[in-house]
């Protein structure tokens, strides 16, 4: 009798831990690419994240930060990999790679030119310090809080605000001098 309880109870958490990690998988996936810049590693930080989240899944107080949570475990795991790995990937990849397509491959000048812009911001963002970069890429990339992204970094949110804004700036000042100049 104790076994079958048992049982159940851990088949009932296998099925809320799937229900919770297929909302966030792929947006994982991609933040640990950011991290790692290299499929293989991001894939072996992706599995050790979802063990360790997994067995861990009892001491998360509220669902609604699950997000948040196994975002820190995954980037501790993806550090983890990389310290132990040594690699480096040049940054152009990872950047083109997080760029979201728009529109069909009709080579109209409307999307020549806003590929021209996303090449462009994507030079602005690979400008800027990797501690604004993680700002960026988990806000517009994976729709993160900034409370979230603060949980995550292990920062005050008001610090996360600030470098938010610094941010924008330098993109901003970036494009002006580099996209939009006359």
């Amino acid at each position: 009798m104790f076994l079958l309880k048992k049982e159940t109870e851990n088949q009932n958490q296998l099925k809320h831990f799937e229900e919770l990690i297929s909302l966030e998988y792929k947006q994982l996936y991609t933040f640990l690419f950011y991290i790692t810049k290299d499929k293989q590693l991001a894939e072996d930080a992706l599995q050790n994240t979802m063990l360790i989240a997994y067995v861990k899944l009892h001491t998360l107080n509220h669902t609604s930060k699950f997000k948040s949570w196994i975002f820190v475990i995954g980037k501790r795991e993806a550090l983890k990999i990389v310290k132990k790995y040594k690699r480096e990937v040049p940054q152009d990849e990872l950047a083109l790679d997080l760029i979201k397509s728009s529109q069909d491959f009709l080579l109209t000048e409307k999307i020549i030119l806003d590929n021209e812009l996303k090449e462009a911001t994507v030079q602005a963002i690979q400008s800027l310090k990797s501690e604004l970069q993680e700002i960026i890429f988990l806000h517009y990339y994976n729709d993160l809080s900034f409370k979230e992204i603060s949980l995550v970094l292990g920062v005050n949110s008001t610090l996360i605000r600030v470098r938010h804004m610094k941010a924008k700036e330098k993109i901003c000042k970036f494009l002006n001098q580099h996209y939009f100049k006359l």
